[in-house]
């Protein structure tokens, strides 16, 4: 048991923060940051890193290469955008942003980010995003 959770100790993570915390709130149909930080953990450093958005129809990251999902995915249809931050130390906070561009309606919507690098892949980690 103990030999499992030393194991366990030394897996790497990453762990995404929103620099202005959950829920983020955005105007109607405006172009806003998504701001947040990636951060390594249990080794010194993790290789290719990547953070995926996904946002539902009727939002663009305007910066940013995107695709949509097919209709089966887990976020059906959900337009895509990969930030790549390449390789990230422990001893280092990495900020980043994203810019994206809401609809012209005001609701709560539902985002998503998944984080991918050589040695990790995270859950798919639902977030809300409110626009007002």
């Amino acid at each position: 048991m103990a030999l499992k959770l030393h194991e366990d100790e030394k897996k790497p993570e990453l762990e995404l923060k929103f620099k202005h915390g959950l829920p983020l709130h955005l105007r109607k149909q405006s172009e806003g940051d998504i701001e947040f930080s990636i951060s390594v953990m249990h080794v010194p450093i993790v290789h290719s890193v990547q953070a995926w958005f996904f946002a539902p129809d009727g939002f663009d990251f305007p910066d940013q290469s995107t695709w949509h999902q097919d209709s089966d995915y887990e976020i059906p249809n959900a337009i895509t955008c990969s930030n790549a931050v390449r390789d990230l130390r422990a001893t280092l906070k990495n900020s980043r942003s994203i810019k994206v561009k809401t609809p012209d309606k005001a609701d709560d919507f539902t985002f998503a980010y998944r984080l991918y690098s050589d040695e990790f892949i995270s859950e798919l980690q639902k977030f809300a995003v409110v626009v007002e």
